[in-house]
């Protein structure tokens, strides 16, 4: 059973210096939330009582920093977090901290159109175009615009980061608001 209990405090002191003042502050700021999300364990849990528990926890997570999602949205995005996290091994508190950071976990504009950044990266994880190619979840660009498949893409993305970068998150916190090219100017 994979263990979820990382000190996110300590991954993100490293990760600090590459991120923008606004993120930087954020995440400083967000770091001291990580406590919420320690999974406990206790008795004789299973792997899906564990998930289950999880599941909850992200859920209210969701309507707590967003009281407008609706509640099956909220649970749509915590399962697919929770599957693509394990998936692709990545922190689901790391994933949570990137979400609100990149979208503070609004995927649609008030006027119900997908969040778009200027430089066009979509959705609750801000996901760019290009990605839908590798994204095993998506098969072209406009899945971008569905939550849970822009929050798994994401996810997706990270973890190949996570990857590529020798699961040095500076890095590949640095590789995902950059893009690898912002990792090598970077190093």
């Amino acid at each position: 059973m994979k263990n979820w209990i990382i000190g996110f405090q300590m991954l993100l002191i490293g990760a600090l210096g590459s991120l923008s003042g606004l993120q930087l502050y954020e995440y400083k700021e967000l770091a001291d939330d990580y406590a919420k999300f320690v999974w406990v364990q206790t008795g004789d849990w299973d792997r899906e009582d564990e998930i289950r528990s999880q599941q909850y926890q992200i859920t209210n997570y969701f309507r707590t920093r967003n009281p407008e999602i609706p509640p099956q949205v909220a649970n749509d995005w915590a399962v697919a977090l929770l599957e693509a996290a394990d998936a692709h091994n990545v922190d689901p508190a790391l994933v949570l901290k990137v979400m609100y950071v990149e979208s503070r976990h609004v995927q649609y504009t008030e006027r119900g159109v997908t969040l778009v950044s200027s430089a066009g990266a979509k959705g609750v994880m801000q996901v760019m175009p290009f990605w839908y190619r590798d994204c095993p979840y998506s098969n072209k660009p406009a899945d971008l615009r569905h939550g849970t498949i822009n929050l798994k893409c994401g996810v997706y993305v990270l973890g190949k980061y996570l990857d590529e970068n020798g699961r040095d998150v500076e890095l590949a916190l640095t590789s995902y608001n950059a893009g690898p090219v912002g990792v090598k100017l970077y190093k």
